[in-house]
């Protein structure tokens, strides 16, 4: 796997597509590669932490777990994991620094999944809104 071509196929997709569940699929397939897991550190990130938070309020979540966010300074890339309080629903973020967009997905267990784009920078966390697109996986 060529991770800087696979990268771009995502952060084009990002930018291009609407197919969310598409978009999520093609992040995963990186991270089954141990190769792309063992690159970059674990960095704090206050807009990843504001996107989480406001998103998971915005669903009536109180909170998160266990949030984990890797930086891969080669590509300004940044991926994490977390799961939802109280209901331990996994969830997953990723994104990119250079063109100021990621997507946040969350599963409940039952195929259902909540995917959200996001881009830009916080400019208070008042102001900040997110959209939600949910689909069924197969």
């Amino acid at each position: 796997m060529n991770i800087s071509e696979e990268l771009d196929k995502l952060k084009d997709m990002l930018e291009h597509d609407e197919d969310f569940h598409a978009i999520n699929q093609q992040f995963l397939k990186l991270t089954d590669s141990h190769k792309f897991l063992e690159l970059g550190k674990f960095k704090k990130n206050k807009l990843l932490d504001t996107v989480i938070k406001k998103t998971l309020s915005d669903l009536n979540f109180p909170g998160t777990f266990l949030l984990k966010a890797k930086y891969i300074r080669k590509f300004g890339f940044y991926h994490g994991s977390f799961f939802t309080t109280p209901e331990f629903m996994p969830g997953s973020i990723f994104f990119f620094e250079d063109i100021t967009m990621g997507m946040v997905a969350i599963s409940d267990f039952s195929g259902k999944s909540d995917y959200f784009r996001f881009t830009g920078a916080i400019v208070s966390p008042e102001g900040f809104t997110t959209w939600k697109r949910t689909e069924e996986t197969q």
